[in-house]
């Protein structure tokens, strides 16, 4: 698969979710194109891609819910309790999206052995 950036109806076949956001995820595909470079391997780029574009869109969602994601609700009477990720992957581990994102990436950049 050559280095192109995926289209709209590309990307809501892996991510249905995202379904009636069409400006939304064309605009993020641009700029996740813009992120992910050619250093990709060439099979993982379009996948890379999508899942930058899909954490963006994600983490638009909670940053409008005030930034927390909620870990437990109840009804009666009323409870929510949040909470806020301390992954070491940084913003990217706030949405699992994000977190596919870090794998594929860790296994296109692995680390350094230094002896």
């Amino acid at each position: 698969m050559p280095y192109t950036t995926p289209t709209v109806d590309e990307f809501l076949t892996l991510f249905p979710e995202f379904e009636g956001q069409d400006e939304q995820i064309e605009a993020r595909l641009a700029i996740s194109a813009t992120q992910i470079d050619q250093s990709w391997l060439e099979s993982d780029y379009q996948q890379a891609v999508m899942l930058l574009t899909a954490h963006y869109l994600s983490a638009g969602e909670v940053a409008a819910a005030g930034g927390r994601g909620i870990a437990s609700e109840r009804i009666g009477p009323l409870a929510v309790s949040y909470f806020q990720t301390k992954s070491a992957d940084g913003w990217f581990g706030s949405t699992g999206y994000g977190e596919q994102l870090m794998d594929l990436a860790r296994g296109n950049f692995p680390g350094v052995m230094v002896i």
